[in-house]
Formats: structure tokens, C-alpha cells, sequence
């Protein structure tokens, strides 16, 4: 009977004091908030939005796949709240505040455009939220914040680089410039270019803007013609650019054989007819799938099997963002906003896939620039300028 009863007392001792030693067991650790802001509709989606989401899934599973990030004596998992800011400012505030105060997102990565990227790191700013965009180049996306950092570089970094290259290594001393006034991209680089071109002894014969969905540019290209200039910039987006190109076709001004056509980043997203037709021309980008680099060529071999296509730059650029912000967090052994900031400012250079990244002393790098050249259709390397040599 005592043998009973004493069973009954262990038994019952158990199942009170099993529920008590589940309860002090370890938690599953919870995953760190990453926040990824993009344009995931109108005519950037597939290239801007999907290659960028593409390469932010890859790096998010390659660091869950090894356990997740070292976060002091443990290893978290990565989770990516993605939303769509709509290629228009008022979507992504709206966007951006979502992320922040309903996610509760550590960090920020895209803000793509300078037209997005400026507002919503106002939102970030205030928030307190570390962000870094891939792909506005506007110095004011960074300008006076703590919280906000860039992958690309900036529009006066690469206006002075590729007006010292035109002016001193191709000789033009007369140049003309078309390009978007009401687009914060397209105007800060034709400002910059001019600045330095005019600065370096060179004239800017014709300076000529139209605004956002003006469709006719035949009276600039038509002053432009006139005006003696030997080369023309075109810091402008694909669709602008090919709307561009077809009425000089109309006016009987050929690329190439009548003005030199200069480009920016953004040409590398135009079509096979337009590479043709800008055969031999020159633009800037900050990548290129056939760099030879050991971490690119990786990267480039990850994506080709996870998505069967090659990345493009936007990809590398979102990739690298997104491994700053690991690099952050793992430095720095906590996942909270403020110390991801901190960490982020300790990050002196950085070797992406997109490049070596050095920041100086502010969220905007020094980097590498590539010169490209149309031949055949295909984009291929003509030179590349590191951060060491840019003047």
C-alpha cells in the first residue's frame, strides 16, 4: 500500500514539475527583421525590384542555411519583410513606416531610387533605423544622417570621374548634356558633369532638360545639333534613353559618326536594338558579371543556379547591402537598430561582390568605377578606375 501510494506521489510530482522544466528550457531563438523596400511594381519591377529581391533571398538563405548569424554566443536566423514603395514617394513613406512601426524591422536595405531613397531616409532618420540603398547615387539621400549609408557612389563622385576621363584622357573640350530636371538622379549628375567639365578647361556648349514623361525632345536635339558640341551626355533612363536615340535617328544625327553619346549605370539595363545603335559608346557602372574576382564569381555561380538567369548589377549591389548589415550585426554581437548602426559605422572596407567598398568617414563610399563600351551588343569592360587613383 505505501509502495502505491508513494508511486502515485512520484507520479504526481513528475507531472507538476515537468510543464515548470519545460518553461525554463532554452526558447527558440527568434529571427532577426530585416526590412527590404523596392519597387515591386511599374516598369522597374523586373529589374530593380525582382534582381534585387532575387539576391536579398539568396544571401538571407545562405546565412540561414549555415545556422544563421553569430550574434554574440548564439546563432540567429534572418527574416526579410519586403514591401513595395511603388516607384512613388508617398507609397514608400507609407511603405518604409510599416516596416519600421508594425514589422519592427532591425535595419533597411533598397531604397533604390534618389526619388525614393531621399524621403524614406528622412522616415529612417527620424525612426532611428539603419537603411542602406543600393542605388541612389543623390547626395542627399545620406547628407546630415546618422542612420542612412549607400552601397553605389555618390552623383558628384562619378560626375568628377567621368568628366576628369572625357576631359583628359578623350580630349573633348566641347560637350553638350540632355537630361531629366525634375528627376533628382538625372539632374545631379548633369550638374556634376558640367561643374567638373567646365572646371578642367572644357565647355558645355548646350545644356539641355526636359521633364519626367516628356516624350519629345526634338527642339533640344535640334539646338544640340547646332550647337558644335562633340559629345553628348545622356544621364537618363532606358525608356528616355530609346525615345532619345530614335528621333536623333530623325534628324539625321548619327552615334558615333556625328557625336560622341556618353552614358551613366542606368544604360546598362537598355535593349539589344539601342546597345546596337550606341555602338562604341562609353558609360559608367559599378559592376560587371565578368570581373575577376574570387567572392563576384561565386556570387555570379549562386545565382545562375538558384534563379538560372545572371545577376545583374542592382543584384550585386542589394547583395553587398545586405551582407553590410550582417557584418554589422555579427561585429557588433546585437541586433538591435542603434548597435547595427554602430557596427556599420566601424565598417571601414568592405570586399563585396560588387567590389571593394572603403568608407572614408561617412556613409558614402569611395569605390571602383568601371568605363563599359557597347560592342556587338554586349556591354564589355573597357577600364576600370579604383578608388585609389580617382582624383
Amino acid at each position: 500500500m505505501y509502495g502505491k501510494f508513494l508511486g502515485i506521489a512520484i507520479a504526481s510530482f513528475l507531472l507538476v514539475i515537468f510543464p515548470v522544466a519545460c518553461f525554463f528550457a532554452p526558447a527558440e531563438t527568434a529571427e532577426i527583421p530585416i526590412g527590404l523596400l523596392l519597387p515591386l511594381t511599374g516598369e522597374l519591377a523586373d529589374t530593380a525590384g525582382k534582381d534585387a529581391v532575387r539576391a536579398a533571398e539568396l544571401a538571407a538563405r545562405e546565412a540561414n542555411l549555415s545556422g544563421g548569424l553569430r550574434v554574440g554566443d548564439r546563432q540567429q536566423k534572418v527574416k526579410l519583410f519586403i514591401e513595395d514603395d511603388g516607384d512613388t514617394p508617398d507609397i514608400a513613406i507609407a511603405a518604409a513606416r510599416k516596416l519600421i512601426y508594425q514589422d519592427n524591422v532591425s535595419a533597411l536595405a533598397g531604397l533604390s531610387l534618389s526619388r525614393i531613397a531621399i524621403p524614406v531616409a528622412r522616415v529612417a532618420e527620424e525612426a532611428r533605423i539603419p537603411a542602406i540603398s543600393n542605388w541612389s547615387t543623390n547626395p542627399e539621400t545620406t547628407a546630415g544622417k546618422d542612420y542612412i549609408f549607400r552601397v553605389i557612389y555618390t552623383d558628384d563622385f562619378v560626375g568628377k570621374v567621368l568628366a576628369n576621363w572625357v576631359r583628359t584622357e578623350l580630349n573633348y573640350t566641347r560637350a553638350a548634356v540632355l537630361y531629366d530636371i525634375a528627376s533628382e538622379y538625372n539632374r545631379g549628375l548633369a550638374e556634376f558633369f558640367q561643374q567638373e567639365f567646365e572646371k578642367l578647361g572644357g565647355k558645355i556648349v548646350a545644356f539641355e532638360s526636359f521633364t519626367t514623361d516628356e516624350t519629345d525632345f526634338i527642339p533640344q536635339l535640334e539646338r544640340i545639333r547646332e550647337s558644335g558640341a562633340k559629345l553628348l551626355f545622356l544621364p537618363n533612363y532606358p525608356v528616355e534613353i530609346s525615345q532619345q536615340l530614335k528621333q536623333m535617328q530623325e534628324l539625321g544625327i548619327q552615334p558615333g559618326r556625328d557625336i560622341e553619346i556618353l552614358g551613366c549605370e542606368t544604360w546598362s539595363a537598355l535593349d539589344e536594338r539601342d546597345r546596337l545603335i550606341l555602338e562604341g559608346s562609353f558609360f559608367t557602372d559599378l559592376w560587371s558579371s565578368e570581373l575577376e574576382n574570387p567572392k563576384t564569381q561565386a556570387f555570379v555561380a549562386a545565382y545562375r543556379e538558384a534563379y538560372q538567369e545572371t545577376p545583374s548589377t542592382v543584384a550585386a549591389l542589394t547583395y553587398d547591402a545586405i551582407g553590410l548589415i550582417f557584418q554589422a550585426i555579427e561585429s557588433g554581437g546585437r541586433t538591435d537598430p542603434e548597435s547595427i548602426r554602430q557596427g556599420l559605422t566601424k565598417i571601414q572596407q568592405y570586399g563585396g561582390v560588387s567590389g571593394r567598398i572603403i568608407y572614408p568617414d561617412n556613409g558614402d563610399p569611395d569605390r571602383s568605377i568601371l568605363i563599359m563600351q557597347f560592342q556587338g551588343g554586349q556591354a564589355i569592360i573597357y577600364k576600370s578606375i579604383e578608388p585609389e587613383i580617382i582624383p
